[in-house]
């Protein structure tokens, strides 16, 4: 399959086609993932992609860590619990991602 990482990468191939099926199966159950409204968060900040996707009353923070060193979670992020990835609250570890609900 094209969208599976090289085995010389170092990456877990069944790890990572366990997380891309847990992704889908999010989008389907929840319509806001993948038809609500979009707005960024903190959308000038290097290294951190951050959106909330909000449905019908259902809001979704989606984020990720696009960098190879720890960071502080900027205050603009809304109160959320975690979903699907860890998240600690505070931080997010080099090249973490997480989707969470909105609280």
């Amino acid at each position: 399959m094209g969208w599976l990482p090289h085995p010389t990468w170092g990456v877990d191939v069944g790890a990572a086609a366990a997380i891309h099926r847990a992704l889908i199966a999010l989008r389907r159950r929840h319509p806001a993932l993948t038809r609500g409204s979009l707005t960024w968060v903190a959308p000038r900040r290097r290294n951190y992609l951050a959106y909330v996707r909000e449905l019908d009353g259902e809001a979704f923070l989606v984020e990720c860590n696009a960098s190879e060193t720890t960071m502080r979670r900027p205050s603009a992020a809304p109160p959320a619990e975690p979903v699907l990835g860890i998240r600690d609250g505070r931080r997010l570890a080099p090249w973490e991602a997480s989707v969470s609900r909105v609280l």
